[in-house]
């Protein structure tokens, strides 16, 4: 909170309240701003489309992620010389999804999806291949053709994966499920009793399926073979 002037009684706006924010376009030299922490960033890239005499509605700014313009640097987390880039062109916000969590770019709906999965791969150094709406993507083809929207969440699922791997798994019991990040040599018996307790449920009374065969809670996920993006069915037993 600003310090506050008490013989004026009113705060006092401070020095720490504006940052300076670069905008940089591709093929640009970075544009900077001093900007207020706590005003709309709507009123910057305003204030930026007018300066580049762009159409507002052609332009797209991302900062881990999409920026919605009513929110405030201050609110985005933003520091002190941070940079929002600005994009051109048919372009929609696109979250891979993984087990170290959500990585979020800005892609064209024109253009093969596969520039962007190669540079996910480099960045994470991650052997994966990549799923959507439950099917394995088709690299050539565009976001357009896979059919993804702004928001929609792509899969990169691990294909080497050893005991040391964190993998992002389901539990499902009915029309309720647990979504979890978990490494691959943790036991079952400690992922279904935080299943149990988050649930309410008994554990003495439920069943971990994998397919038509029980899991065993004695062995680590590895040794049972539970893989990245694994669904585990969960059966509730009927005690007479």
């Amino acid at each position: 909170m600003p310090p506050k002037d008490t013989s004026l009684g009113y705060y006092v706006r401070s020095v720490s309240d504006a940052i300076n924010i670069s905008i940089h376009k591709e093929g640009e030299a970075p544009h900077s701003y001093n900007f207020g922490a706590d005003t709309p960033l709507g009123v910057l890239f305003s204030m930026y489309c007018l300066t580049k005499q762009l159409n507002p509605c052609d332009i797209k700014f991302s900062f881990c992620g999409n920026i919605d313009p009513c929110l405030t640097a201050r609110q985005m987390s933003m520091k002190d010389n941070c940079i929002i880039t600005a994009h051109c062109g048919n372009l929609i916000n696109i979250v891979i999804r993984c087990p170290s969590g959500d990585a979020h770019y800005i892609v064209s709906q024109t253009q093969p999806i596969q520039r962007l999965f190669d540079l996910f791969r480099q960045k994470y150094n991650q052997n994966v291949k990549f799923q959507f709406n439950g099917r394995t993507v088709c690299e050539s083809e565009t976001p357009q053709m896979i059919g993804l929207t702004d928001g929609s969440v792509v899969r990169a699922i691990s294909t080497s994966i050893g005991p040391e791997s964190i993998i992002l798994i389901e539990l499902k019991l009915e029309d309720r499920s647990m979504s979890c990040r978990i490494r691959r040599n943790t036991l079952s018996k400690k992922l279904f009793d935080t299943f149990c307790i988050k649930m309410g449920v008994q554990k003495s009374h439920s069943k971990f399926m994998q397919g038509n065969n029980e899991i065993p809670d004695h062995l680590t996920l590895y040794e049972a073979d539970i893989k990245d993006n694994d669904i585990i069915q969960v059966q509730h037993i009927k005690i007479l």
